[in-house]
């Protein structure tokens, strides 16, 4: 008798957690395998023609549970580096603040006003988080 494959859908609810948080786990994982946490995620698999989807097997859902257990949480987190897509060394990457700024200028919105908003973004991200560049 096979073992009761988990759509990551079904894994999330059983663990109280969101899919697009075991998506970044999973891409920290890809990033970290040495680390003694990566480790502890055991590896999915894709069901051919089920829209890749992840499964995992039923008896392994302790050790997602398990993780979500032992990561540090806040400042001291681990995730920040796939969760903060924007962010490089305390600041919004230029990129990021100039895909605003095209988009507003798309939109026909005065220089001055754009100037202000991507002066905004990067200095309220520095003091709200007090980072040094």
């Amino acid at each position: 008798m096979e073992e009761r494959m988990v759509k990551v859908q079904e894994l999330a609810m059983m663990i109280d957690t969101s899919v697009q948080t075991i998506s970044s786990w999973y891409r920290w994982k890809a990033k970290n395998p040495e680390h003694e946490l990566a480790k502890l995620l055991p590896e999915y698999t894709r069901i051919e023609g089920c829209r890749r989807t992840r499964f995992w097997k039923e008896s392994e859902v302790w050790r997602l549970a398990e993780f979500k257990r032992s990561i540090p949480q806040g400042r001291n987190g681990l995730m920040g580096e796939v969760t903060q897509k924007y962010v490089t060394r305390g600041r919004y990457e230029k990129g990021y603040i100039k895909s605003v700024a095209d988009i507003l200028n798309r939109h026909n919105v005065d220089s001055e006003v754009i100037g202000i908003i991507t002066e905004f973004l990067d200095d309220e991200y520095c003091n709200r988080h007090k980072t040094v560049a």
